[in-house]
């Protein structure tokens, strides 16, 4: 973890939103979520920069993605987009390496416009990001 502590790194310890974990990474609901299935895959370790994963932390979040979008699809009619996010100015405001995943519909070039669109930090409470966690748990 870094100094001070990483918010993303913090999350991994956060059971109430946390969705899957191995020893390399983890998926969790995301805390400013865009829709009712949005969540992120990052690696346990701070890491900034894709170049900075070790093949374990690669293959771990791989994985990750797979299952999480494969949920996605059974839990709702539609497509899931992967974004990723990295480096500053980047959409992010964290640096910690970390994909998104969330259903979208059609052209992916409305989900990152709205994403542009999206109020700086509405965190969800913890109520609503257990709700979204309850809803993905089944099809996993």
């Amino acid at each position: 973890m870094t100094d001070p502590p990483c918010p993303l790194c913090r999350a991994a310890t956060e059971s109430f939103r946390l969705i899957d974990d191995d020893a390399y990474a983890f998926a969790t609901v995301n805390r400013a979520p865009m829709n009712d299935l949005h969540f992120l895959v990052l690696p346990k370790r701070h890491v900034e920069q894709l170049d900075g994963l070790s093949a374990e932390e690669t293959r771990s979040m791989a994985m990750l993605l797979f299952r999480l979008e494969k949920a996605i699809m059974k839990a709702r009619d539609g497509s899931g987009g992967v974004m990723i996010f990295m480096g500053r100015g980047a959409h992010k405001s964290l640096e910690h390496l970390h994909f998104h995943i969330l259903p979208t519909k059609g052209d992916p070039r409305r989900l990152i416009s709205a994403h542009d669109q999206v109020p700086y930090k509405e965190w969800a409470d913890e109520r609503k990001l257990i709700a979204i966690k309850e809803q993905i748990m089944p099809f996993l």
